[in-house]
């Protein structure tokens, strides 16, 4: 539930931010949730919090959305 509205969040904070330059930490790309235990909490949430997300939120959110992910440079999303 969590990371829905923090997806949505971050898509809504990125669009505002297209005009400002901000500089974000690297993400976290270890530990987190085994993949089957993330699928079985997964739920659909109604409700948005209206608490700002971390720098550190926000640069994981992003990477797991377009980021490189492989020597090769392929991301972890197929480019538009």
């Amino acid at each position: 539930m969590k990371r829905t509205l923090s997806i949505f969040a971050a898509a809504f904070i990125a669009v505002s931010l297209l005009a400002q330059s901000i500089d974000l930490p690297a993400p976290q790309k270890t530990g987190g949730m085994p993949l089957m235990d993330a699928l079985a909490k997964r739920s659909t949430a109604r409700a948005f919090d209206s608490k700002d997300l971390s720098p550190r939120q926000l640069s994981g959110l992003l990477w797991a959305a377009f980021g490189i992910n492989r020597p090769d440079g392929k991301r972890t999303a197929p480019p538009p």
